[in-house]
């Protein structure tokens, strides 16, 4: 049974703090479940916004440059909405820049168009080399990211930052995208 010991379910559960923060959540635990706590998901979140989301109109249609605003006033505005473009590719850099700077050999990697009949063999091969791995399972209208840390090929236990829980589910009721994140 493939499993990963670093994510210790005892010590390692950050929830999101915010409305659909469930990756930068998710790459926060995934951190820490290799002893990197350098990086929190407002930091993610801030420097995103900051690199990609410049302008912000608000609904009255004012525009707001988010480089005038302090942090918390960015991470306010973005706290109970959806990141714009937000994806596993787009915040891999901006961890992997902190990384980098950084003395931990640790990297983020990314692996996208995995087909469907590969998928759970993608996540069980990153869990034999004792490593969780973050997920992208959901409907046509809403996708949401969990961290996986062990599976019996049936079954997935995972740590869904998004309700604070952790939770066993089994495969056959997931729903797949085709893209998955872990630390090499």
């Amino acid at each position: 049974m493939p499993k990963t010991s670093k994510f210790n379910i005892k010590t390692i559960g950050v929830p999101q703090h915010g409305t659909a923060w469930c990756i930068p959540a998710s790459i926060e635990n995934l951190l820490l479940s290799e002893g990197a706590s350098l990086l929190s998901q407002e930091e993610i979140i801030f420097q995103y916004l900051l690199k990609n989301a410049h302008i912000k109109t608000l609904k009255n249609g004012k525009k707001i440059d988010l480089h005038q605003l302090q942090r918390f006033q960015v991470l306010e505005m973005f706290r109970c909405e959806a990141i714009p473009n937000a994806s596993f590719q787009t915040f891999t850099p901006i961890v992997n820049s902190y990384l980098q700077k950084s003395d931990l050999p640790l990297r983020l990697s990314y692996k996208e168009k995995i087909r469907e009949t590969e998928y759970l063999s993608e996540v069980e091969n990153i869990l034999s080399k004792d490593k969780p791995v973050l997920i992208s399972a959901g409907n046509a209208n809403s996708w949401h990211i969990t961290i996986v840390y062990e599976s019996n090929g049936q079954e997935l236990w995972s740590y869904d930052p998004g309700r604070d829980q952790h939770i066993i589910e089994l495969t056959n009721n997931y729903n797949f995208s085709h893209d998955i994140l872990y630390i090499d």
